[in-house]
């Protein structure tokens, strides 16, 4: 159980939610006070591989939503049109204020692949117009 609250309280500090985690670290200690040790047990376990689970997707959140903001800042940079991929990641960061790491990331994928095809897209007509110059 020791394992499972510290791992919370220090991935929180990160800024990840655990409501599922958290929830079963209650039940665990009512299990605990109320002398059903094996279940305090079981709880607390699942409590810190739901810990473990929900950090990595938080994680893997921040590095995608890191790579779409590059991609929108290059492909802005390069003129390509990025308000449909500033739009899917302020979605991705909506859904990671909520705690849904998994709807996010896969937000802040389709923005970083919809910023690529507007730089895409950008370089490809102005190559074209070169030729022409």
């Amino acid at each position: 159980m020791a394992y499972a609250l510290t791992f919370i309280a220090n991935r929180r500090r990160d800024g990840a939610k655990f409501p599922n985690a958290e929830a079963l670290l209650a039940r665990a200690k009512v299990a605990l006070a109320d002398g059903n040790y094996p279940l305090a047990l079981e709880l607390a376990s699942r409590s810190g591989q739901e810990a473990e689970d929900v950090a990595r997707q938080f994680d893997a959140l921040i590095v995608r939503m890191g790579r779409a903001e590059r991609k929108i800042k290059v492909a802005n940079e390069r003129g390509g049109d990025v308000e449909e991929a500033l739009d899917l990641l302020d979605q991705a960061k909506n859904e990671m204020e909520k705690g849904e790491y998994r709807k996010a990331i896969k937000l802040a994928m389709r923005s970083a692949a919809k910023a690529d095809r507007s730089r895409v897209m950008y370089d490809a007509w102005k190559v074209e117009v070169q030729d022409y110059l």
